[in-house]
């Protein structure tokens, strides 16, 4: 009974947000907006503009999404020889 309970409560609960975060890269931006728009559902000027706003700032949020979806964006831009992390979304 008590694992019914605790299973009611997840599905209830809104879930949990993280934020994906691109890390500042030494790679050409057009070469580093080419793996964004493979990796996330956004247009190549909106890569590239994510490119020279983590040259200024050092990390750009590239995306809020519920765990699991944050942890296949981070690995595919790793794999692709990129830097992200992703952290909870605070409100």
């Amino acid at each position: 009974l008590e694992k019914e309970t605790v299973a009611a409560k997840k599905r209830k609960d809104p879930e949990e947000l993280w934020r994906v975060m691109f890390h500042n890269s030494e790679y050409m931006p057009e070469r580093v907006a080419g793996v964004l728009t493979k990796v996330f559902p956004i247009s190549r000027r909106a890569a590239f503009d994510i490119c020279v706003q983590a040259r200024s700032t050092g990390t750009v949020v590239v995306t809020v999404t519920n765990k699991k979806q944050a942890e296949k964006y981070c690995g595919a831009l790793l794999r692709r020889g990129l830097t992200a992390t992703i952290e909870p979304h605070v409100m």
